[in-house]
């Protein structure tokens, strides 16, 4: 055996990356187990799988890949803070807004592996100056576009019940009800210059049917509008309302506590999604928030079941709800049929049910 080969069979690291993994989850689980750390295992492994980049920096360095090293570092350091919530966007909002930068991570791994220090020192120069580039935009949100607002009112015209669909692109909306307000609908919706709005309204055999959607090219909102452009909606508290939301990405905040609501369908793409749950009635609900967090506020003494379909999740709920399999209830003396029913779907993220007064 040559010199060279036997140096080069020193100095040939095996990988690192599953035996840490595996440690580290451990760990985790059996801190949880016997109640020496806060909140549950899954808890733990939503809000710092970004250590998983940082496992892999190890591995990179001790197989002297300085340039996927570098990139491990900046991407998973700043996915971790994104989490710990030291960025404007979770770490799953900036991996679906900025995930060709994984693509140029390879890219680069791949043209300066093997190079020699020159061309290594280039790589890691280009890595640090795309990992910096990445830090100043989570941060200061360069991309923004001039936004546009439409104010929108529609009175009832003898409508006796309202079917409403909202469907914004990417947006903050912002949802609640004024008493005594006259109009089903008032309020702002901010868009995108390049965005165009479809607001129609319309009564049939007393029900009333509105459409508020928007449609055409979000630019990606600033800093200082992280969740999209706001759309301040304000409801009717009085009049029956059937509503039905679909959002691909930004956040919503769902004030309906004093609505009478009779059916509930919120769907969102990226984001978090906030709702304080109605106070009276009987009404069913479907909450889906595929990536990302979502919190449901539950009026005190509320009735409630709620029908989980999660995946990667960590669920938090209040004392005195109870757990059975996939269904969460406020009142385990109350009977099936008194108790209103709330699917919730969150594919990748956190579910927290809290309550209110």
């Amino acid at each position: 055996m040559s010199e060279n080969e036997k140096y080069e069979r020193h100095h040939r690291h095996r990988s690192v990356f599953f035996p840490v993994l595996l440690i580290i989850i451990g760990a985790f689980f059996l801190l949880s187990n016997l109640n020496m750390i806060s909140g549950s295992a899954w808890t733990l492994v939503v809000r710092f799988w970004p250590i998983l980049f940082l496992l892999g920096a190890i591995d990179d360095l001790l197989n002297y890949k300085w340039v996927g090293a570098v990139f491990n570092i900046g991407i998973g350091g700043v996915l971790l803070l994104a989490n710990l919530g030291y960025f404007p966007w979770t770490a799953w909002e900036m991996i679906f807004r900025l995930w060709p930068i994984f693509l140029i991570a390879l890219g680069l791994d791949i043209v300066f592996r093997g190079e020699s220090i020159v061309g290594s020192l280039i790589g890691v120069s280009i890595s640090v100056v795309v990992v910096g580039a990445l830090v100043w935009f989570a941060l200061q949100g360069p991309l923004v576009g001039n936004e546009q607002a439409l104010d929108i009112s529609h009175a009832p015209d003898s409508a006796e019940l309202v079917e409403m669909r909202i469907q914004p692109a990417v947006a903050e909306l912002q949802i609640d009800s004024e008493p005594n307000q006259e109009q089903v609908l008032t309020g702002v919706v901010k868009l995108a210059e390049q965005e165009t709005l479809t607001d129609d309204y319309f009564v049939s055999n007393k029900t009333g049917h509105l459409n508020l959607s928007s449609q055409g090219t979000v630019i990606l909102p600033s800093k200082t509008k992280k969740d999209g452009f706001l759309w301040d909606l304000s409801l009717n508290d009085e009049i029956p309302l059937k509503l039905e939301i679909e959002q691909g990405v930004g956040q919503q905040v769902l004030d309906l506590q004093d609505v009478n609501l009779q059916s509930l369908i919120s769907n969102l793409g990226v984001g978090q999604l906030t709702i304080t749950l109605p106070d009276q009635g009987e009404f069913e609900g479907d909450l889906e928030c595929s990536i990302g967090e979502m919190v449901i506020r539950v009026p005190e003494n509320m009735a409630v079941k709620f029908v989980l379909d999660t995946a990667i999740t960590s669920v938090d709920f209040p004392s005195g709800f109870y757990r059975e399999g996939d269904v969460i209830y406020s009142d385990q003396n109350k009977a099936e049929s008194d108790l209103n029913t709330v699917f919730v779907e969150v594919a990748i993220g956190s579910l927290r049910i809290e309550t209110v007064r």
